[in-house]
């Protein structure tokens, strides 16, 4: 080959090549994000460019506004960056794939009626009297990662959701109505200040809060609704004093945690009349002040009073099982608003334990009252004989207690009436000794009989009740001695004087063979006063500094019955002001066993200023 030749093939070589080069084509560029809007009251198919203000059919760069009546026939899928509606309606058959925020805030009611689109943050908040309508049943997966309904203060518009069983990460309702015609479920946050939840067109779908979620209740510019069933698995902290306000079908179903906080200057309504509240989780009241509650309340699960106090409104607290522990909070029954009478709490399973102040008193009729601290109820303790009363005795004065006190002129009944079940053991290090009394409960009156006595202090020793108080003692010295003054004031150089009873607990007879009265100095029997069982003058003598008024000769007290005497005093005229007790000592013979029944520093009398 010549030179010339290779010069020649070079050159076409060249041409070659700058001919494919000028017939390749050329990249364009990105085009960058438009705001692309549909025109008002306008009606046309997403596909048609001329219509769209960009002049090009919105992509997923883009963000797309949808003007007030404006109307998108939707049967292709589409992507775009964002989406705003202020009024005006999707629809189709196709998809649209929103990657921001999908936001609703007309004046005007919006519907997004579609299929498989794909919208995972939403933002909704309509005026008053507005719906924003989203109907997809086959959204996708990756949808409602967060929702937010915030409407404009004092709006009802309304946000309703027909997207079949959903779930949501994250929801937050600061205002306005959110309603579901299918189950909801949020996986991970709600906060909820305002607002209300609801079930729309009649559905059965219920709101649950899964385990892995959390939730607050907070203040917000209205107490929120509840007007759907509301399952909780997961833990809600309510920090709010507002309401929150439930329809007929706004039932609670509390399987996880819920915290109850309340500020000191309002009571706190949590639930309406006749709605139930099932508590299987934990529910935890840590007020400093009260929480009204008005659901109707049944536990099966674990209810820790840790301060303020839980007030049943219009609805009882029943227990079915779980465990009722106050731990420095009180707890109400029904009070039907301004009825001082309150109705018990009632326990038919379970137990209740601890210290502080139930107001209405208890009806223990299945349940178990575990004497763990101080505990008071208000108007009256019941136990049937399917209830059961537990003590544990870890020293003479060391061990759980029940006081019964009268409240708001109730007065039918006993304050105390027992039967079933008592359990009473004695705690490692502690030996009780023959002749030990144990006084667990007190009221005005108390009466019936435990049926069992159960425990590792059974059956040596057993439970009784009669004048005011049950206690834990052996048979043989089971008597109950009371003492009360004729009047709890006592004038200077005035008259007054004492009833002494003693009650048989037992089925045998009792022997009360001498009574010892000991007073302070300054007062002095009126001759010829006893009456009773005892009907002759006292023995008077001094001792140890007291007046000691011994009587005799005895008496006997059949079983299950009562017997009781009265003996006048005059109080000397320079008696100093103060609060005066008395002791007494009974000295009775049970089935053969000699015991001496004490008390000590009882029935005070008040001698007042002048």
């Amino acid at each position: 080959m010549t030179l010339k030749r290779l010069a020649l093939g070079g050159i076409l070589l060249l041409y070659a090549a700058f001919i494919i080069r000028l017939n390749r084509p050329v990249m364009a560029a990105a085009a960058p994000a438009a705001i692309c809007t549909w025109p008002d009251s306008t009606t046309g198919n997403w596909t048609d460019a001329s219509t769209w203000s960009c002049g090009v059919v919105p992509g997923p760069t883009d963000n797309v506004n949808v003007g007030l009546g404006g109307v998108i026939i939707l049967n292709t899928n589409a992507t775009i960056s964002s989406l705003t509606m202020t009024g005006g309606m999707i629809t189709g058959t196709g998809a649209l794939a929103v990657s921001g925020l999908a936001q609703f805030v007309p004046s005007v009611s919006v519907t997004i009626h579609t299929l498989g689109s794909s919208l995972p943050h939403i933002l909704s908040a309509p005026n008053s009297g507005v719906i924003v309508r989203l109907t997809d049943p086959a959204l996708t997966a990756d949808s409602l990662n967060t929702v937010t309904i915030s409407n404009p203060v004092g709006s009802n518009g309304s946000t309703v959701f027909e997207i079949g069983p959903r779930s949501i990460n994250t929801l937050i309702m600061h205002n306005g109505n959110f309603g579901v015609t299918s189950d909801l479920t949020v996986t991970q946050i709600v906060s909820w200040t305002s607002g209300s939840l609801n079930a729309y067109f009649n559905s059965p779908a219920h709101f649950t809060l899964a385990n892995t979620a959390v939730m607050t209740i907070a203040n917000g510019p209205a107490a929120p609704g509840l007007y759907l069933p509301l399952i909780n698995e997961g833990t809600v902290t309510w920090l709010g004093t507002q309401s929150l306000l439930a329809g007929p079908k706004g039932t609670w179903t509390n399987n996880g945690t819920l915290n109850l906080y309340s500020a000191p200057i309002a009571n706190v309504t949590f639930g309406e009349e006749s709605v139930p509240f099932t508590n299987i989780g934990t529910l935890r009241v840590n007020a400093t002040g009260d929480v009204q509650f008005d659901y109707a309340l049944l536990n099966y699960g674990e209810v820790v009073l840790n301060s303020g106090a839980l007030n049943m409104h219009w609805n009882n607290y029943t227990q079915w099982a779980g465990h009722t522990h106050l731990n420095g909070g009180n707890l109400a029954g029904v009070s039907k608003c301004c009825n001082l009478d309150n109705y018990p709490i009632y326990l038919y399973g379970g137990t209740l334990s601890g210290s502080g102040i139930i107001t209405g008193g208890i009806e223990n009729r299945g349940g178990t009252v575990r004497l763990t601290g101080a505990l008071t109820a208000t108007a009256r303790y019941l136990q049937s004989v399917t209830g059961t009363l537990q003590v544990t005795l870890t020293g003479l004065t060391d061990f759980g207690t029940l006081s019964v006190i009268k409240r708001g002129g109730l007065s039918d009944g006993a304050d105390i009436s027992i039967d079933g079940t008592l359990i009473v053991n004695q705690a490692d290090g502690f030996n009780p000794a023959s002749g030990d009394r144990f006084q667990i409960m007190t009221g005005l009156t108390a009466n019936g009989a435990f049926q069992q006595s159960s425990g590792n202090m059974a059956p040596a020793f057993s439970g009784y009740a009669g004048l005011g108080a049950v206690i834990v003692a052996e048979p043989t010295n089971a008597a109950l001695v009371q003492a009360r003054p004729f009047h709890t004031q006592g004038t200077r150089g005035g008259d007054n004087g004492y009833t002494i009873a003693i009650q048989n607990p037992t089925t045998q007879t009792l022997a009360v063979n001498s009574l010892v009265a000991y007073l302070p100095l300054s007062f002095t029997y009126k001759l010829g006063s006893t009456t009773g069982v005892f009907h002759t003058n006292p023995f008077d003598f001094v001792s140890n500094g007291r007046r000691n008024l011994s009587f005799s000769p005895g008496f006997t007290v059949p079983a299950r019955e009562r017997r009781e005497f009265s003996f006048g005093l005059t109080i000397d005229p320079a008696m100093p002001v103060g609060r005066y007790p008395i002791s007494v000592d009974a000295n009775t013979t049970l089935a053969s066993q000699s015991n001496l029944v004490k008390l000590v520093n009882v029935a005070p009398l008040e001698v007042p200023l002048g």
